[in-house]
């Protein structure tokens, strides 16, 4: 019990200083470059569904109703260095490509109340560094936080999310967001080695400043296939929708609306032996296509990235 309070006690305080750096940060430049390269794309989204299962259980072998839950790991951390290239760095519809590179540390808490629900709270930070184009290099703090219940196969939840990002450049620019969202994912078994997903979300974004303020709708199909113990792939595509504000009205004299479709491939690899570590090799397309033509873009990315993460 004495161990348990110290871990609280140590999270806590990691989190308060976390949490106090975001507040405190300098007063981005456009979302699309910062969010989209930032947070993982909707099939890591996914595949951390994947791991919102119910709490682990064994029966007894003579009473099929009775159950003896297995030891449960409340806290985690996780460190992410990731290379990758992009043929449109900017986002744009005149495309520039480049390299880079980032780093992001996580610390959270994920458990299960009362045998039904799952809260999960997570504080992490990321620095992001381009190779030719140093301009757009920034740093992300956030905060995710979700409670979430399996009702038959369809995991239902409720999230809140906050973002913030600055540049590096001097006179630095901030962007901070605000997200909550409701969401939910469907889970079929297609054999003995391989499961489909669907993922649907709702989501309103308030920024600031209030250029960016919007309501997202997402839905995203996803398979995933494990062709061993310590390999395995992923596969999806997904559609969302982003309706904005009254913001951009006043500059183009219409509303904007973006229909963005993408479609992802991921190798995962998880050595039997070290289920600290894994390698993963990702890519992915993104076409968005806006109510205002300037705003068309697509993009091509391929990374890697080497997770390591510490369960207690």
């Amino acid at each position: 019990m004495k161990k348990l309070t110290k871990q609280y006690i140590r999270l806590f305080i990691f989190m308060a200083s976390v949490i106090s750096v975001v507040a405190h940060a300098d007063a981005v430049p456009n979302y699309e470059q910062y969010s989209s390269r930032n947070s993982d794309n909707v099939l890591n989204k996914i595949e951390d569904m994947i791991l919102l299962t119910r709490p682990k259980t064994a029966t007894t072998g003579e009473d099929k109703d009775l159950f003896i839950l297995k030891e449960h790991q409340l806290f985690y951390w996780k460190m992410t260095p990731t290379v990758a290239y992009t043929n449109n760095a900017f986002s744009q519809s005149e495309k520039k490509a480049d390299v880079y590179s980032k780093v992001k540390l996580a610390a959270g808490l994920s458990t299960i109340v009362d045998h039904k629900y799952k809260l999960d709270l997570n504080v992490n930070y990321t620095n992001t560094k381009y190779e030719t184009y140093s301009e757009l290099d920034y740093d992300h703090y956030g905060i995710d936080s979700s409670v979430s219940r399996y009702i038959g196969s369809t995991l239902f939840g409720l999230g809140y999310q906050y973002n913030k990002y600055r540049e590096h450049e001097l006179g630095a620019k901030l962007l901070s967001s605000n997200t909550i969202s409701g969401f939910a994912v469907y889970t079929k078994p297609i054999s003995d080695k391989a499961n489909l997903y669907i993922q649907g979300s709702v989501a309103y974004i308030k920024s600031s400043p209030g250029d960016y303020d919007n309501i997202s709708v997402v839905l995203s199909p996803m398979v995933h296939y494990k062709l061993t113990n310590e390999i395995s792939f992923m596969g999806s595509t997904w559609v969302s929708i982003k309706d904005y504000d009254e913001y951009f009205t006043g500059f183009f004299n219409k509303t904007r609306v973006d229909e963005t479709i993408g479609f992802g491939l991921k190798v995962d690899y998880r050595p039997k032996n070290h289920k600290w570590l894994s390698v993963t090799a990702d890519i992915k397309y993104t076409d968005n296509d806006s109510t205002i033509d300037t705003l068309d873009y697509n993009s091509f990315e391929t990374m890697g990235l080497v997770k390591l993460e510490a369960r207690f």
